[in-house]
């Protein structure tokens, strides 16, 4: 996502472009979102490149009575930079613990 600035100085016209940073990745706290953020080095330049995108998500390991689980959230910035990076994230689902029924007696 490079922007092309034109510059005129004494007539003669310059060619400049954003040299961008390193992205931060910031996911939102459901992790329903993702936004990367990142800022033009260029000496006097303020630009900031900014997308959020919707995450997907799904279970990659289902809890049992004693076993925690998995969540795992998907970013797809569907960017053809290359310096952005799809991102994942992956939380734990708490074990769901044992759910016991009523005692029967069999005599």
């Amino acid at each position: 996502m490079n922007n092309v600035k034109f510059a005129v100085v004494n007539g003669t016209v310059t060619v400049t472009s954003h040299i961008w940073g390193e992205a931060t990745y910031t996911w939102n706290a459901d992790n329903s979102k993702c936004t990367y953020e990142r800022s033009c080095t260029r000496n006097g330049c303020d630009a900031v490149d900014t997308k959020t995108v919707d995450a997907t998500s799904a279970v990659t390991k289902t809890p049992t009575c004693t076993g925690n689980g998995t969540t795992t959230y998907t970013a797809d910035f569907d960017n053809t930079d290359s310096a952005i990076q799809d991102q994942t994230k992956t939380t734990a689902i708490s074990s769901l613990g044992h759910a016991f029924g009523e005692v029967t007696y069999v005599w």
